[in-house]
Parts: structure tokens; C-alpha cells; sequence
């Protein structure tokens, strides 16, 4: 994940400031197989083990596939809206699931926000 809300999200723990709307951009690839995601899924985690998901949409980052040396990684990009309106407040871990011929992939980046 690089942004939430337009800011560079790195370790830091960022708050939501609009709990109908935040955006959180972002990409993944397998770096195993260098392949691209069939399907990308947020996973919001709270302290207490429950887990949320938001879907998200796919997204041109010819920056990643420029930096890899792969072209065909261009389109590992994605970004999502994810409404928290009805999310209890407190702190989450988000990750990305990501779908990579048929298997599921759960990445977990260190980023953190607070609702």
C-alpha cells in the first residue's frame, strides 16, 4: 500500500479522517512467480481477531513495472474505497489478499490505520 487518503503510508499508524469514504491505493504482484493478481481484496484486521474486507480495482503502475524490468507488470496497481461507516473504532491491520493461479496470497505490509 502506498497512499491512504492521497499521503504516503508507511509505518506510521494513519487516521481515517472521513469514515464514509477513505481511499487507499496501492500494488502487488506475486514476487515469486512474477505474475499479477487475478483478484485483489483488502483485509482490515482489529485488535480482537475480527477481519473485514473491501474490494478493490485494478490500476496502471507502469512505475512498478518499470522498476522490476517486467512490462507485463504494468497493470498490478490498485485502488479502493472503502466505506467504515459501519466498522467499530479502533485500529486495524490492512493487507492485501491477493488471488494468484488459484491460490490465495495474504500480504502483510505493516500498515496500520486508526477509525
Amino acid at each position: 500500500m502506498d497512499t491512504l487518503d492521497g499521503q504516503i503510508w508507511e509505518s506510521q499508524v494513519l487516521t481515517v479522517k472521513d469514515r464514509k469514504g477513505f481511499r487507499i491505493h496501492g500494488w502487488g504482484v506475486d514476487a515469486e512467480g512474477k505474475r499479477l493478481s487475478e483478484a485483489t481484496y483488502l483485509r482490515l484486521e482489529s485488535s480482537d481477531g475480527r477481519r473485514f474486507y473491501a474490494a478493490t480495482t485494478p490500476e496502471d503502475r507502469p512505475d512498478v513495472a518499470t522498476h522490476l524490468g517486467l512490462p507485463a507488470l504494468v497493470k498490478s496497481g490498485y485502488r479502493a474505497l472503502v466505506s467504515a461507516e459501519n466498522l467499530p473504532a479502533g485500529e486495524y491491520d490492512v493487507m492485501i489478499l491477493m488471488n494468484v493461479g488459484g491460490r490465495n496470497m495474504l500480504c502483510s505490509n505493516g500498515r496500520t490505520l486508526k477509525l
